[in-house]
């Protein structure tokens, strides 16, 4: 008697967004089956109208994260190849993270866990290869990529929003582009950098994961007196937020309300 056995296939791990269910709610189009961040909430075109007009609010991700810490976490992420310099968001290159050099002997790194288009990982081992070399450089490393929630607030009137929220300064002067200041919003202990394009007003805010939903709440609640949209990932790359950026250098009345929101 000859037997055959199938080869059981496991599934596809599903990673989930903190906000699964607030994205879920609001009609959110995923990025894919397995990857649960909203690529558009169904109206592509009026997401994108958000960033000149108002503010849009996004989650982009997922992100994977690595948190570097001690004496040396400057000196190992510069012995890594990497940029940084405290107080400064210093933005990605090809195939490199994003790092939040907070103070010098605290660093976040984060990056894109998949690229865009080919939905493929960016770094196949997770981080693990850059989290052993920061090792060896004297630092301590934590992968932190479950542990925080990612949004951006985008728009002429991102300011004016944050501003309810803040306890501190958001002139430009103060908070420059790509600085980064450790901060309580609504209750919450946040990171947030400054990250404008061009002349269009943008704020990045990394916030604990267990209590990204409730600042989500707070931001939509307080956003609509501002024209807040939710905004998935498609409105936010980078072609449209420079179209955006562009269209309202073009239009007196919203290049006028960018630059008040820049100051």
């Amino acid at each position: 008697m000859t037997t055959t056995s199938s080869a059981t296939t496991s599934p596809a791990p599903v990673r989930r967004s903190a906000l699964d269910a607030i994205h879920a709610a609001l009609g959110a189009r995923w990025i894919s089956e397995t990857i649960r961040w909203p690529e558009s909430y169904g109206d592509v075109e009026r997401e994108r109208a958000s960033l000149g007009a108002g503010v849009a609010l996004a989650e982009p991700g997922p992100f994977d994260k690595l948190a570097v810490n001690g004496p040396r976490a400057l000196d190992a992420v510069r012995a890594a190849g990497l940029q940084g310099e405290p107080g400064r968001l210093t933005p990605a290159t090809p195939g490199q993270p994003n790092a939040w050099v907070i103070a010098p002997d605290q660093v976040l790194l984060a990056w894109p866990a998949w690229m865009p288009g080919a939905w493929t990982p960016l770094r196949p081992d997770g981080g693990s290869d850059l989290a052993d070399q920061l090792r060896a450089a004297g630092a301590a490393v934590t992968d932190v990529s479950s542990g925080y929630t990612t949004l951006r607030l985008i728009g002429s009137r991102a300011r004016d929003l944050l501003g309810e929220l803040c306890p501190i300064d958001l002139h430009e002067t103060v908070l420059p582009n790509l600085g980064i200041v450790q901060l309580a919003m609504a209750n919450c202990r946040v990171t947030m950098a400054r990250r404008d394009h061009a002349e269009l007003p943008g704020f990045v805010v990394i916030v604990a994961r267990d209590e990204a939903e409730h600042l989500w709440d707070v931001l939509s609640t307080l956003g609509a007196a501002h024209g807040l949209v939710p905004v998935g990932g498609a409105a936010i790359t980078p072609p449209n937020l420079a179209a955006a950026a562009a269209a309202g250098a073009t239009q007196p009345n919203l290049a006028a309300a960018a630059k008040k929101a820049r100051r």
